[in-house]
């Protein structure tokens, strides 16, 4: 994996053709994300968390302001390969298998960075699917699907990793397994993260810092910085008081 890289978003704003007017669905937003961080972008439906987060991928080119990783375009990040991305959906392939999936991101393009060298095979015993590498995406259960799929992302060897609530249709038991794996690979390859998620205990559980969004054209509301040794108890007064910082923050943006 290479060097974990920083992220700056200066006056950024994003509209949308609508009628009878234009949509507004972010509006100056000014961020910096320091190299190898965890932040979650919390905020209500609709609020441009996931318009944020396309624009730092570069599949959107935003109506107003810049945005630069490591001090170049998104693009051109991509293209180097450097940009992880996982959704809600896994989007694995169903006539391939799982060691396959895992696979293919260096098949379809040589220049992948890999992640130090692991293959494919120990990127399986790293999200504990080792013993699935034959099996059909069609056979496996949802959190198993998405494991597939976290092990593609590390595959890419991406220094960034951009994630649209992956766990978001899992159960509670599942998410919560899936998340502590997250982080423990996190503490291991140290990517910068941005996490995107309704989950406001799940974003004070995993997370350096929280950037909260007002409701639509969505802007910075709260930037919550989460001093908390890992792992934390959800159960515990520091926890639930970073938790009410949040919760505050979005409420006044709600009012």
């Amino acid at each position: 994996m290479s060097p974990t890289i920083d992220v700056q978003l200066t006056d950024v704003w994003q509209e949308f053709p609508a009628y009878p007017s234009r949509l507004t669905a972010l509006r100056e937003i000014d961020l910096t994300i320091a190299p190898g961080s965890f932040v979650s972008i919390v905020g209500g439906s609709g609020c441009g968390k996931s318009t944020l987060l396309q624009l730092v991928a570069g599949l959107q080119m935003p109506a107003r302001g810049e945005v630069r990783i490591a001090g170049k375009r998104p693009s051109s990040l991509r293209k180097a390969k450097q940009i992880g991305w996982m959704s809600q959906q896994a989007a694995l392939l169903p006539w391939r298998t799982v060691l396959e999936n895992v696979q293919l991101p260096r098949q379809v393009n040589r220049r992948t960075n890999g992640t130090d060298g692991i293959g494919a095979q120990d990127m399986l015993k790293l999200v504990n699917l080792q013993e699935f590498a034959a099996a059909y995406p069609h056979t496996l259960s949802g959190g198993m699907q998405q494991r597939v799929a976290l092990a593609r992302t590390l595959a890419v060897g991406a220094s960034l990793w951009l994630m649209d609530e992956p766990f978001a249709s899992l159960d509670e038991l599942t998410r919560e397994s899936l998340t502590n794996e997250l982080l423990a690979l996190w503490q291991q390859f140290h990517p910068t993260v941005l996490w995107v998620t309704h989950n406001l205990a799940e974003a004070v559980r995993l997370s350096d810092r929280i950037i909260v969004l007002s409701p639509r054209p969505g802007r910075i509301v709260g930037d919550v910085h989460v001093s908390l040794a890992r792992r934390r108890d959800d159960t515990c007064e520091a926890f639930q008081v970073v938790l009410r910082q949040v919760r505050t923050s979005l409420q006044g943006a709600g009012s």
